[in-house]
């Protein structure tokens, strides 16, 4: 006899000791849709679909750790590549993380790393990577990603490091707005122009290397 299936809410809240937030059921993370339904009768495991094509059963803590990755399934030939993934593989991962933050945010980058933090210099993007490099190297520090020591002051000397997480602000970046030939767009409405998600866009936005003419390209 097949088991009895329902149709749970958009969100089904899940209580534990450290009060973690409820899966997103129903819904889209990256790459994985979360959802429709779980057996009943079976060990809590809830149902997901990947971009890939990919589809299976996962216990929470499973998708917590898929869902932290912006990611897909993460299986053998899975092709939906995330951008964390991205980022962790590419030689040029720490070139990456700082020209997306020039993009997303230069007022939250030291104006000598090529933000605009302050008015002491206006440097090109290429020589604030390589006074940011050069610090990073200076100071000894060792990691992948580019994270502050304390995430409410910018990225600046002395409030930089390099560890295996990213920094919050590259998981706020498909909130972020972007000056597009004049225009200030939110990246919610650069995904429905482009048809891409979050994670694809600021892939191309990096391999474009600037936002002009990014309407043009998009629809191209």
């Amino acid at each position: 006899m097949n088991p009895q299936k329902f149709e749970p809410s958009t969100t089904i809240p899940l209580t534990t000791a450290l009060n973690e937030p409820a899966l997103p059921f129903g819904r889209k993370v990256g790459h994985m849709k979360i959802g429709p339904n779980r057996p009943i009768g079976k060990p809590v495991k809830y149902f997901a679909t990947c971009d890939c094509g990919h589809k299976d059963f996962y216990t929470v803590e499973q998708l917590r750790e898929i869902l932290s990755r912006w990611g897909g399934c993460g299986t053998d030939g899975c092709t939906a590549l995330n951008f964390r993934d991205t980022v962790w593989t590419s030689p040029d991962s720490l070139r990456m993380q700082h020209s997306l933050l020039l993009v997303m945010c230069p007022e939250e980058v030291e104006s000598w790393w090529g933000g605009t933090m302050d008015d002491l210099a206006e440097l090109t993007p290429e020589q604030g990577y390589r006074n940011l490099e050069a610090y990073l190297d200076d100071s000894g520090l060792t990691g992948k990603w580019l994270s502050r020591k304390d995430p409410f002051l910018p990225f600046m000397e002395s409030n930089v490091k390099l560890g295996s997480e990213p920094d919050k602000m590259f998981m706020r970046f498909d909130r972020a707005k972007l000056q597009v030939e004049g225009e200030i767009l939110t990246m919610k409405e650069l995904c429905r122009i482009s048809k891409l998600n979050a994670d694809q866009l600021l892939i191309m936005i990096y391999e474009l290397g600037t936002t002009d003419d990014l309407l043009y390209n998009l629809l191209e």
